[in-house]
C-alpha cells in the first residue's frame, strides 16, 4: 500500500516546523526514512463585510482544515481591521471556514488570486500564496417552522437538519438544530441556494456527510430554495422508519 505522506511537526526556538516524506509501503521494511522540517507556510488574509454592520471583526476566527488527517487543524484570531496570518503544511488542500461571527452572518466568498475557492478549498503548494479576502455578507437567509409527528403532535427535541443540495462534502454547509418544546425549530444564516430540510429523532434516513446517500434523506425530506436576506416558515413532518418485519 501506499501511505502518501508520513508527517512530522515540532517546535524550535518558538518557530513550528514540519516536514513530510510521499513514501511507498511493500513487503519489506523501510528503514532510513528522512523528512527534512522547515517552518511553516503563511497564508495572509482579511475578513470584509459587504455591508456596514455593527460587529467588531476580531470577533472572528479563522479556521483552516486539511482535507486529510496528515496536518493539524489552524485557528487563529482575527484582529480588529480585519486582518489575519495562518500557519499551514505545503502539500496540504485545505478548506477555509469563518468561526464566531453573528447568527445573520455567512460567509459569501474566498477570493485567492482572483479565483473563488469556497467551494473546493486551496491547495496550499510551498513558497508565499497571495492574499486571501473573505467576503462575509450579514444578510444570510432565515427558516424556521413547525415539525410534527402525524396529524395532532408536535415533535419535541427532534433533529432537524438543512442540508445543501447540490451537497460539496463542507461541513459549514450544513445547519443542525433540535426542536423545542413546542416542536419549533429555527436556522439563521443561511447562505442563499437549495436544500433539503428535514427531522428524525433516532436514526436519519442518511449519512447526512455522504454524498452517495443523500438521495434518502432528499426523499424523507422536502426541497427548499432560499434568496439572500429572505425568511421562510416552512412546517415539516417527522421522519420516521418503517417498521422491521
Amino acid at each position: 500500500p501506499l501511505f502518501p505522506y508520513p508527517t512530522l511537526f515540532r517546535s524550535e526556538n518558538g518557530r513550528h516546523l514540519t516536514g513530510r516524506q510521499p513514501l511507498t509501503v511493500a513487503g519489506n521494511a523501510v528503514n532510513n526514512v528522512e523528512i527534512t522540517l522547515e517552518p511553516y507556510s503563511i497564508l495572509s488574509g482579511k475578513v470584509v463585510l459587504n455591508q456596514a454592520a455593527d460587529f467588531p471583526l476580531s470577533n472572528f476566527r479563522v479556521s483552516l482544515e486539511p482535507h486529510s488527517d496528515s496536518a493539524p487543524v489552524t485557528s487563529v484570531s482575527v484582529a480588529t481591521d480585519g486582518t489575519f496570518s495562518a500557519p499551514y503544511v505545503p502539500g496540504e488542500t485545505y478548506d477555509i471556514f469563518l468561526l464566531d461571527g453573528p447568527p445573520e452572518a455567512y460567509l459569501k466568498s474566498i477570493r485567492i488570486g482572483g479565483f473563488d475557492i469556497l467551494r473546493t478549498g486551496f491547495k496550499a503548494e510551498g513558497g508565499p500564496l497571495p492574499a486571501v479576502e473573505l467576503m462575509v455578507s450579514m444578510k444570510g437567509a432565515r427558516i424556521s417552522g413547525e415539525v410534527s409527528d402525524g396529524p395532532t403532535k408536535v415533535a419535541l427535541g427532534a433533529t432537524v437538519v438543512l442540508i445543501p443540495d447540490p451537497a460539496y462534502g463542507r461541513v459549514q454547509d450544513y445547519h443542525s438544530t433540535s426542536t423545542d418544546e413546542y416542536g419549533w425549530y429555527k436556522f439563521q444564516g443561511v447562505a442563499p441556494g437549495r436544500y433539503t430540510l428535514a427531522s428524525w429523532w433516532d436514526k436519519p434516513p442518511c449519512e447526512i456527510y455522504n454524498l452517495e446517500s443523500l438521495d434518502a434523506c432528499r426523499e424523507a425530506g422536502v426541497p427548499v430554495t432560499v434568496r439572500e436576506g429572505e425568511q421562510k416558515m416552512i412546517n415539516i413532518k417527522l421522519f420516521r422508519r418503517a417498521p422491521s418485519r
